[in-house]
């Protein structure tokens, strides 16, 4: 372990990297409030801080000629701009990604129709709705200063998709290159499980583009681990990353942990929903201005959400998305249409007479168990036995399954499910030779292959695994230092900087009225924020950092922090930064919050400021200030969970920050302040609390400096004694909090 006292916040993207070493700079974040007065505290409703506006055009002759466009359009491209400088969109506090995009749309279209002009020769079949003011490209002197990073909403499995939507992504940031995308795939049908062949189209397709240049790193999003797995075996380019969805599990599954850590796979979170935008909620946002629109029927191709953030400082430079629709007639009318595989089912199939209505003509037959369906005439399937009613073959094949094999994850049911006796995947190949002969196989190719071949192929995949397995993170471990007191010293006492000595020598911090001085703003912390913070930092005998996120209110002078965010990586762990660092800047993004500071712990020392710690606050407040000669302090704060002075089993927590040496001794260090704080109780332990501290409880449970909580603190306290004890002097004022976390405390009691 580092020496205490040497730490460096994990900053927001660029910094991480001389995080071990020298002390690296504290990024900014641009606040969504134009500091123009107070700000709606985090608690408020969302809906008091958000209102959905409808499309109201400044000309009455221009929304008729936009209509006209559109109802003509084949395709529908739409790009929302920059929103960090759209003025009518950044105020909004979006309580959803869905909603973010719904009211992304409608203000664009607003802004589209308010402004079009119709051509003077035939209608486009492809109609381009952004506005090109509000879009923000890259040049390529910044090119190298910035981060691209893309998450692609596939809502149809067509890899010309996946083309379509990464070109329109370069050519509109005027880039080459993104440097990561995250796929999405589309939604399952009802009953359906995700599986291997479902991913492999779209998996190709992004390894083309990555050997093509047009994509540096690709990932996966909510894979569990024996898919993720199937994948990594199975891709010839790696996924570099996989999210996991925070409404589906507080908690980061252990095997899931343990894999993507063997593999070097980060593991991220998001909030997004399984359908970020459906059908009928497009139709509203574009409706909004118009009654005489007809897009009832249109379909969502895709929707690709980017991210342009500035290495060096950590901001969100720019956010925006992009948008594909179909009209129903290219998409999927008709048989001279491409119909994807999900498009293709049994009513379809009934429709075109590949298969007729009968009584017992469906069957499935797995590991000896036989099951006999009825197909109806709408398309769904009646199992004789108990008559119920399923609405597809997938959900019929899922359900018999797991009768049979609980454990069983089912995959496609088209290949499982039987008609007349041929399985009716191939009547999807049938329909698709007679229909679209031009079509690509690998698009109904889902084959479900039998118990006796699955387990024969996880017999191979677990040798590959071992010829191919990669020391695990926790093979590196980590120097202890001594245990040898270090003493504070008196400011004072430092004079001129002297490069013998040692860093990580502790100052004592002074009052601002002993260097005649006033602070210069006040500081609210939210009890939320401290609990979170104290917990993190008792769960390790190592250093941990983390971020602060909140409000500056520049009328009142007010520094309001009201999240922390704990940087769940290693220090020394450079290549995992940039994913951690981009998730805090999308969580701050989404919850309307700036960067307001930095935490970290000194786990057996005083919570003192070290020279190093000095210097690095001192560096942070310039960056977070910025180049507009604007004043927004960076607020730094230490925690102290085991240090034997404290009194009690409570951490010794400490604000603080830095004066610059004065004018006459430029050479000197910064001068360490105590910063004055009002501790705001909250009302009650919020959601966002408990998911974080069972992730950081996930993240910690195999690793080699984890406190063992079943050991003593002194005679009479364990460790798990101490750490309830800190944390009960940050409770909320509901006192149903404690039998919530009792659920977390059991967990620590259970790690070894």
């Amino acid at each position: 372990m580092k020496n205490e006292g040497s730490v460096t916040p994990v900053v927001l993207t660029g910094f991480y990297g001389s995080v071990v070493g020298a002390h690296a700079g504290l990024s900014t974040y641009q606040p969504l409030s134009n500091g123009a007065g107070p700000e709606h505290p985090v608690s408020n409703s969302r809906a008091s801080c958000r209102t959905r506006t409808p499309m109201e055009p400044r000309n009455a002759d221009a929304s008729a000629e936009a209509t006209v466009l559109l109802n003509h359009a084949k395709t529908l491209r739409l790009h929302t701009g920059n929103l960090v400088n759209r003025s009518r969109l950044k105020k909004k506090c979006p309580g959803s990604p869905g909603e973010e995009l719904q009211d992304c749309i409608q203000a664009t279209l607003s802004d589209w129709f308010s402004t079009t002009k119709p051509p003077s020769e035939d209608l486009p079949d492809t109609l381009d709705c952004s506005v090109s003011q509000a879009t923000d490209a890259i040049t390529p002197e910044e090119r190298e200063e910035v981060k691209v990073s893309v998450k692609l909403f596939l809502c149809e499995s067509l890899q010309s998709s996946i083309r379509d939507a990464v070109e329109m992504a370069c050519q509109t940031l005027a880039v080459s290159q993104l440097d990561s995308v995250i796929i999405a795939p589309p939604g399952l049908l009802e009953g359906d499980s995700q599986t291997l062949a479902h991913l492999q189209p779209a998996w190709e397709e992004l390894e083309t583009l990555v050997r093509s240049q047009r994509i540096a790193a690709i990932g996966t999003s909510d894979l569990d681990k024996d898919l993720l797995e199937q994948l990594y075996n199975w891709a010839q380019v790696k996924p570099s990353s996989n999210q996991v969805n925070l409404a589906s599990c507080c908690v980061m599954p252990p095997d899931l942990t343990t894999f993507a850590k063997e593999f070097d796979i980060q593991l991220l979170t998001h909030n997004d929903p399984k359908e970020l935008m459906s059908a009928a909620t497009f139709q509203e946002a574009v409706q909004g201005g118009t009654q005489d629109l007809n897009i009832t029927d249109w379909r969502l191709e895709w929707v690709l959400r980017y991210s342009v953030i500035v290495k060096s400082r950590g901001i969100i430079k720019s956010k925006g998305y992009l948008i594909m629709k179909e009209h129903p007639a290219v998409v999927c009318s008709g048989r001279g249409s491409l119909l994807t595989r999900r498009g293709i089912t049994l009513r379809v199939l009934l429709k075109d007479g590949l298969v007729e209505p009968g009584d017992g003509v469906l069957a499935i037959h797995y590991l000896g168990k036989n099951f006999i369906g009825d197909l109806l005439n709408d398309g769904k399937i009646r199992w004789v036995e108990t008559g119920q009613i399923f609405n597809s073959p997938s959900a019929w094949a899922t359900h018999c399954k797991r009768l049979v094999n609980p454990a069983k994850k089912s995959g496609c049911g088209w290949a499982s499910v039987r008609y007349r006796g041929q399985k009716l995947v191939q009547y999807k190949t049938t329909w698709l030779h007679k229909y679209q002969p031009s079509a690509d196989m690998s698009l109904v190719s889902e084959e479900d292959d039998d118990e006796d071949e699955e387990e024969g192929k996880t017999a191979v995949q677990a040798d590959e695994k071992n010829k191919n397995a990669k020391p695990g993170l926790n093979d590196v471990m980590v120097s202890r230092r001594t245990d040898r007191e270090r003493i504070p010293v008196r400011y004072c006492t430092l004079g001129t900087r002297d490069a013998a000595r040692d860093p990580h020598t502790l100052v004592e911090l002074s009052a601002f009225s002993a260097i005649n001085r006033f602070q210069p703003f006040n500081v609210a912390v939210s009890s939320n924020v401290l609990l979170l913070m104290d917990f993190h930092c008792h769960l390790t005998t190592s250093e941990v950092v983390g971020y602060l996120g909140g409000r500056w209110d520049t009328n009142t002078q007010l520094l309001t922090v009201l999240r922390a965010f704990p940087c769940r990586t290693r220090l020394a762990d450079r290549d995992a930064a940039s994913a951690v660092e981009e998730e805090i800047c999308q969580n701050l993004f989404m919850r309307g919050l700036s960067l307001v500071g930095w935490y970290h712990s000194h786990p057996r020392g005083p919570a003192l400021p070290s020279l190093q710690d000095i210097d690095s606050q001192m560096d942070h407040q310039l960056r977070l200030q910025g180049s507009n000669n604007g004043f927004q302090p960076c607020l730094g704060i230490i925690c102290g969970p085991y240090y034997h002075g404290n009194q009690g089993v409570a951490s010794t927590i400490t604000p603080f920050w830095v004066v610059p040496p004065p004018e006459q001794r430029p050479n000197d260090h910064g001068i360490p302040v105590a910063v004055e704080v009002t501790y705001v109780q909250d009302n009650f332990l919020t959601s966002d609390v408990l998911n974080e501290m069972m992730l950081l409880v996930d993240y910690y449970r195999a690793a080699p400096d984890l406190v063992q909580f079943s050991q003593y603190w002194c005679p009479d306290t364990t460790m798990l004694d101490k750490i309830k004890g800190s944390l009960s002097c940050h409770a909320p004022k509901d006192q149903a909090y404690s039998q919530i976390l009792e659920h977390v405390y059991s967990q620590l009691g259970n790690l070894h």
